[in-house]
């Protein structure tokens, strides 16, 4: 992230309000940033291009996580809402989540007019702002009351100060927020990584399993019945750490808020998933007379489609989950809250809740692999190799029984499936696989990396 980038996405995101939304200059523009190496600045930097142009816009008073800032948008009946943050991704990473009027990621199509707006931006007028205030103040706003009663009203119940949980913010934006809410209403044992640190300990502020070894152990040792809760950089992913010290798969979590939504809103309808969400979503969603649609990876296209179908509940794999009484964006505190009180009104532990879930469904295996690529690879050249895995009749020695190129190559067979992907913010390969054994979801693996025949992959 540049300062010239910067400027022309603020200015982008500029012509295509006045493109779009005439008259909306006295209509504060929201604008949130994370933890990470000079988000706040150039936070600051879009509220002065804004300000420059006549456009109104406030910021967020202290780091705030990406959910928060898309209930501001809703809130303020703002167009749009610019937060400065790479979620999970490493460190020296940087980018824009650009927020929409309903409260959660911009249109796929919206997007795509900013960007080519964007990209028309002249040169020279890019770079002729940059970093270093020039205003002596900057106008903040604090919503921080109104998102927390928001959220409470959603989850249904006003927390219990007597379930204790462990919490590990991995220096990211929900150590703000999202600790004053759940020390309000949980009873907080230990916390972990809860102060802002850039380089985020040197590693991805990533909430999956190799990440949270200390959470686990925390959990497991603390004498207690704690829930483990762990967040992501800006605070719309959540992972969660179980009674026992195991770590939840994503699809555990969602399954598990599925069926707390419908029976206790008394509510089915539309579930729309990621296309490399797995199976077992379907057998719950079925169960519950609820209808499962799968969209491209990405939450801007499960938000659009929750918009478009008026969905009860819309989650993806890398962990993020929104619902459809609230607002269509993931929000990880939302999801914790949730999760405890389904808790709480069973009367189970979590692991004796995923247990049943396997007891009643079957219990698939999920893995997921991803394979570093040059920073200049040939990206035209994997999307063919990627395309062609069309032509696979058989995988792992399994027969394929449909594909769907949506996002892609997903495969299926009879038992699970296997789906190939470019990863869009890093460059990535990503291969999902699912199946009814751990050898068969390898072998799923091993046959798509030697159908695509790069020799970096195999390195």
């Amino acid at each position: 992230m540049t300062s010239t980038l910067v400027a022309r996405i603020v200015l982008g995101t500029l012509d295509w309000l006045e493109k779009n939304h005439p008259g909306m200059s006295s209509r504060a523009i929201p604008v949130g940033y994370d933890t990470r190496f000079m988000s706040r600045e150039f936070a600051i930097m879009a509220l002065e291009i804004m300000e420059s142009r006549g456009q109104r816009a406030v910021i967020a008073g202290r780091a705030c996580p990406s959910p928060y800032l898309s209930f501001a948008t809703k809130h303020l009946a703002a167009p749009v809402g610019l937060q400065f943050t790479a979620s999970h991704n490493p460190w020296n990473y940087g980018g824009i989540k650009l927020k929409g009027a309903h409260g959660g990621s911009m249109l796929p199509d919206d997007v795509g007019e900013i960007v080519q707006a964007a990209n028309a931006v002249d040169e020279a007028l890019a770079m002729s702002f940059g970093l270093g205030r020039r205003i002596a103040k900057v106008q903040e706003f604090n919503l921080e009351k109104e998102y927390a009663a928001a959220v409470m009203k959603a989850a249904g119940w006003q927390g219990d100060p007597q379930q204790e949980i462990v919490v590990d913010y991995m220096h990211g934006a929900a150590a703000g927020i999202y600790r004053d809410i759940l020390t309000g209403i949980f009873s907080v044992q230990s916390e972990l990584r809860v102060d802002e640190d850039p380089l985020f300990d040197g590693d991805k502020p990533e909430p999956i399993e190799g990440n949270l070894n200390e959470l686990s152990q925390h959990v497991t040792f603390d004498g207690k019945d704690s829930l483990g809760i762990a967040f992501d950089g800006d605070g719309d992913r959540l992972a969660i750490i179980d009674e026992n010290g195991r770590f939840l798969q994503t699809h555990e979590i969602f399954c598990l808020l599925l069926q707390h939504l419908v029976r206790e809103r008394h509510t089915t309808g539309i579930v729309i998933t990621s296309v490399s969400f797995s199976g077992l979503v379907e057998r719950v969603a079925r169960e519950l007379q609820c209808t499962v649609m799968d969209v491209p990876v990405g939450y801007k296209n499960v938000s659009q489609a929750m918009l478009a179908h008026n969905a009860i509940i819309g989650g993806e794999e890398s962990g993020g989950t929104g619902f459809g009484h609230f607002l269509p964006e993931r929000d990880a505190l939302l999801m914790a809250v949730m999760l405890i009180h389904e808790r709480r009104w069973r009367g189970m532990r979590v692991t004796e809740m995923v247990d049943e879930l396997y007891e009643r469904f079957g219990r698939p295996v999920y893995i997921r692999r991803d394979y570093p690529l040059n920073p200049d690879y040939d990206r035209e050249a994997y999307r063919l190799a990627i395309r062609e895995l069309g032509n696979l009749d058989r995988i792992g020695g399994d027969p394929v029984v449909s594909s769907n190129d949506q996002d892609g190559m997903k495969l299926t067979t009879g038992k699970g499936w296997a789906l190939a992907r470019i990863s869009g913010t890093e460059p990535l390969l990503r291969l999902y696989c699912e199946s009814d054994s751990e050898a068969s979801a390898q072998a799923y693996a091993d046959a798509i990396v030697k159908s695509l025949e790069f020799a970096e992959l195999r390195n």
